[in-house]
């Protein structure tokens, strides 16, 4: 391995290395974006169950970021549904039915298909 760099093919600036051991994310897109899709994907797949407290402090820890990107996430996600936000009491996870989940992935599609038409028309 070169010199300066590391596994992952990052510049090092010392030396140092990662050895925590936390949880990381792939760096793709925006903070926010990422934790829409990090907390999206659990509550759609059941690892985050309805009712669930959504506590900031605990995801912004397990996901190594600040409170503010897990705030607009969850603000995010509960414009989209997924998550309600309770004045006061913090948010949790929406009770989410089949109709709600097939109704986002059909407007998904359509926006991918949009994209493509303008794009490739």
């Amino acid at each position: 391995m070169a010199a300066g760099f590391h596994r992952l093919g990052r510049r090092s600036t010392g030396g140092e290395a990662d050895l925590s051991g936390k949880r990381s994310l792939i760096r793709s897109g925006t903070t926010v974006d990422q934790m829409v899709r990090a907390i999206g994907d659990r509550i759609v797949t059941g690892v985050l169950r309805p009712g669930e407290k959504l506590d900031e402090v605990s995801l912004a820890a397990r996901f190594e970021v600040s409170r503010t990107p897990v705030r607009e996430a969850l603000g995010q996600l509960s414009a989209m549904g997924l998550v309600e936000r309770r004045p006061n009491r913090g948010a949790i996870v929406a009770v989410v039915t089949q109709e709600h989940l097939a109704s986002m992935f059909e407007s998904d599609a359509r926006a991918v298909i949009r994209y493509f038409e303008e794009r490739f028309g």
